[in-house]
């Protein structure tokens, strides 16, 4: 009879420690969800909606010709061919569309270019790339409601706005900023208004050429692509 009743108390206390450790863990998890749904609103409350894990996860063909309110803050726009595409087609559509973009004289660009073991002259090539294409949606976009202007600083990060929608990205080493990750931005955040500012700024900049008629950027472009 003890050693049945000694049996029992050893089960009874191997399930009661099962279950406060079971408990414990619990406590723990429960713990560990509420830290990590902290730290997840601290990114939602400045206005981090979500991540991409490229540009190219973006659907920007469509969603760039169907914007009425663009606006681009980048180093050069990207090669992809669907974002050249849906941005021509924004401003065939005499969508608002203002381009920020480096100037490709600017001596940042070399040290951009071996941040990304690149060339040393590949972003500048890029640039003087973007402007011509510009040139030629512009060309043959009657009543484009277009403005261009080139900044010789830093632009901090590329960010592109389409209207409701803020994508913010990065220029990190090693490659290019479509290659990297991109994050959406909730319109009227505190994020969104730094982007916003950072824009502004940098737009009415002293050091920015701003080429707001076809007429100036053609201009620009035969006065620098020739030399």
């Amino acid at each position: 009879m003890e050693v049945i009743i000694a049996s029992l108390i050893g089960a009874i206390a191997t399930i009661m420690a099962a279950v406060l450790m079971s408990r414990a863990k619990d406590k723990a998890f429960k713990k560990e969800i509420s830290e990590r749904s902290e730290y997840f609103s601290t990114f939602l409350n400045i206005g981090m909606n979500r991540a991409y894990a490229t540009l190219s996860e973006v659907d920007l063909r469509d969603r760039l010709a169907k914007s009425r309110n663009i606006r681009l803050l980048m180093i050069s726009i990207p090669q992809d061919e669907d974002f050249q595409i849906g941005l021509e087609m924004a401003i065939k559509q005499q969508a608002k569309v203002c381009i920020l973009i480096s100037n490709p004289n600017s001596i940042i660009l070399k040290h951009r270019s071996v941040g990304v073991h690149q060339d040393p002259s590949l972003s500048s090539r890029l640039a003087y790339q973007t402007i011509k294409t510009i040139h030629s949606f512009w060309e043959y976009a009657h009543g484009a409601n277009l403005q261009v202007a080139l900044f010789d600083s830093w632009a901090g990060c590329p960010v592109i706005w389409l209207d409701d929608k803020i994508l913010m990205g990065f220029y990190f080493r090693g490659k290019d900023s479509p290659s990297w990750p991109w994050i959406d931005v909730s319109k009227g955040s505190q994020l969104a208004q730094i982007l916003d500012a950072q824009f502004y700024d940098l737009w009415k900049d002293k050091g920015t050429n701003s080429l707001k008629t076809f007429a100036e950027i053609e201009k620009w472009l035969k006065v620098n692509l020739s030399s």
